[in-house]
């Protein structure tokens, strides 16, 4: 029984990667509505990065028709099956107000999450939201060190802030 079950475990992982990386092929040739089915499939057998991806399909209208709500679920779902990215996006939304109410501590919440969860990016959004006080108490020493963390990360834009 144990063999059997890893052995489904093992093919799903290999369905999950097979459609995610040909949705990744269908949009890398431009054919982004064949990307969004792929990553629908995969999505719904529950393969998180596809999820994420189909949120930016919905956040920029590319191969499916824009929805913001649409893209704010994938992203969500993403984010609480472990996609970090997901989480980061979900923050990007609320923080940004893009096509939904502006909450900064929604947005705080999701980059904690993220960054946490090792996502650099993340890491410098928290960072900004420590330096200015969007959502939580202004505090310049938690930002700078939250800056170096998203620097080492790998973050860019963090290092210039340092």
């Amino acid at each position: 029984m144990k063999k059997l079950f890893i052995s489904i475990l093992l093919i799903s992982g290999s369905l999950f990667a097979n459609l995610l990386d040909d949705g990744l092929n269908a949009y890398s040739n431009g054919d982004t509505v064949k990307a969004a089915k792929l990553w629908t499939k995969s999505c719904e057998a529950g393969d998180m990065e596809s999820c994420s991806s189909l949120g930016f399909l919905y956040s920029d209208g590319v191969g499916v028709k824009k929805d913001v709500n649409k893209a704010i679920n994938f992203y969500t779902k993403a984010c609480s099956g472990g996609n970090m990215e997901g989480c980061y996006s979900v923050g990007v939304f609320y923080g940004e107000g893009k096509g939904i109410k502006q909450d900064h501590k929604k947005a705080f919440n999701y980059y904690e999450k993220a960054c946490e969860g090792g996502y650099a990016k993340s890491c410098n959004s928290l960072g900004l939201a420590y330096s200015y006080g969007e959502g939580v108490k202004k505090d310049k020493v938690k930002a700078l060190k939250l800056y170096k963390k998203a620097c080492k990360g790998g973050d860019i834009s963090s290092c210039y802030k340092l």
